[in-house]
């Protein structure tokens, strides 16, 4: 995962219309989540922040693309992906993993790509 990937997730949060309609808390959590503590990323994060950006109809493609990339290449053989860090937050202060999570988001981030984006 690249800083250009997170640097746009972060101007799109900064400049939608989305910060207007009370939703900049979501994206800093988004953001922070992203960034976290691993360099690389993980892919139930990557997923959401390409499932807004392709929702939001974000103009630079090459930033989705290789969101796209990333989760291909973290696609296991078997078509699973590892489960990663804590994905999830509940009541503010109870961390849990949803090892579902794993598989769909970055599922559904691909097929919308797929049907939205390859021609």
């Amino acid at each position: 995962m690249t800083m250009l990937f997170v640097g746009a997730v972060t101007s799109w949060c900064r400049n939608s219309a989305v910060t207007a309609r009370g939703a900049s808390r979501i994206c800093l959590v988004l953001i922070a989540s992203i960034v976290k503590t691993k360099k690389s990323g993980q892919v139930v994060n990557t997923a959401w922040a390409l499932l807004s950006l392709m929702l939001a109809k974000y103009p630079h493609r090459h930033v989705i693309d290789g969101g796209i990339r990333y989760l291909i290449q973290m696609q296991q053989r078997d078509g699973d992906w590892a489960q990663e860090d804590i994905s999830g937050v509940f009541n503010m202060n109870c961390m849990i993993t949803y090892a579902n999570y794993r598989n769909i988001f970055p599922i559904w981030a691909l097929g919308h790509y797929t049907a939205h984006y390859e021609k």
